[in-house]
């Protein structure tokens, strides 16, 4: 058996989706599963993280702040393309 035949796409890819797998994948898991998770066991499933993030101004405030600078960066840089096209 030749070295080319046995270095096939699938096994290729092996690593890098263990990778990506292991190193952002799982946290992703764990931190979206403590989102959801709370009370004295930390085992009942509940929204009350998200509801706490959504009442507090601070956070509204932050995500206005967010959209407002991703608008204006959207107008700015697409006004030299708008100008030369």
């Amino acid at each position: 058996m030749n070295r080319r035949a046995w270095l096939s796409p699938g096994l290729l890819l092996a690593a890098p989706v263990l990778f990506f797998a292991a190193f952002f994948l799982a946290p992703l898991a764990v931190v979206a599963l403590a989102s959801i998770t709370g009370g004295p066991d930390g085992v009942t499933l509940t929204l009350q993280q998200y509801l706490r993030v959504l009442a507090d101004q601070y956070h509204w405030d932050v995500i206005l702040v967010t959209f407002r600078l991703a608008f204006f960066t959207t107008v700015c840089a697409g006004r030299p393309g708008v100008a030369s096209a």
